[in-house]
């Protein structure tokens, strides 16, 4: 669920439209606003809602969301989400918290195997807040996290690195602990990641255009990835290191 560097700003940009609408604007200077912002940002698409006393009052798509075959983007378009991902996962979390299958202040150990002596404090909770200590895994040189690695695998190869510090006492920001948090929910709740958010968040919420982003799917209207890489708009799959929680 990626894409993240064009829709943060794409959200930074829909929460200022707000700001200015509050005021009052026209839609000729909304569409002015949009597209400066994707000059100034390098964002090849983006789609936007805007609205207003619970009415929409606008909806647009601008720019195009694949540069390769010039496909633009309309209010159709499905987005990668990037890391609001990790805020679905913490549902998810909360869910089986709610079941009684999971106490946020267990350790860790209680829901995943051969979970290294060092990780031994790690709480949930400290995986939702970012304050394992447990070492982000998208900074560590040659680690990488595919959609087929069994937990036990990751844990084991991201286990071999010390704690950044000890659990609790910092806040740094770890991709690593939300995958592990994905791990935990199928454990918990003894289905696939992805099954258990179908069943409990998706199809509740009637969330019919939220899915798993892995390449494989073919998923209808899907924008292509891309980041701005120094002078130039490259492909973001290129450098993905997780397709999980």
């Amino acid at each position: 669920m990626k894409l993240w560097y064009s829709f943060r700003i794409a959200l930074a940009a829909v929460a200022c439209l707000c700001l200015l609408l509050a005021v009052s604007a026209n839609a000729d200077e909304v569409d002015t606003f949009v597209e400066k912002k994707m000059a100034e940002a390098n964002i090849p698409g983006v789609a936007v809602v805007v609205v207003k006393g619970g009415t929409v009052i606008k909806r647009s798509g601008y720019g195009v969301a694949s540069i390769e075959f010039d496909v633009p983007v309309t209010t159709q378009t499905v987005f990668e989400i990037g890391s609001v991902s990790k805020q679905i996962t913490a549902a998810g979390i909360m869910l089986l918290v709610e079941d009684g299958k999971i106490n946020l202040d267990d350790k860790i150990s209680k829901y995943l195997i051969d979970v290294p002596d060092s990780w031994g404090m790690v709480t949930v909770r400290h995986l939702l807040t970012h304050t394992s200590g447990i070492k982000n895994h998208t900074r560590i040189g040659g680690l990488k996290l595919y959609r087929d690695d069994a937990a036990e695998d990751f844990i084991g190869e991201l286990g071999n690195y010390p704690l950044d510090f000890e659990p609790g006492s910092r806040y740094r920001f770890s991709e690593s602990g939300y995958i592990l948090l994905g791990y935990i929910i199928e454990s918990a709740s003894e289905i696939n990641y992805w099954e258990f958010l179908r069943e409990r968040i998706f199809s509740p919420l009637n969330m019919k255009q939220t899915a798993d982003r892995d390449p494989q799917f073919i998923i209808k209207n899907r924008a292509t990835g891309y980041i701005w890489n120094g002078d130039r708009l490259t492909g973001r799959d290129s450098e993905f290191a997780d397709l999980f929680s």
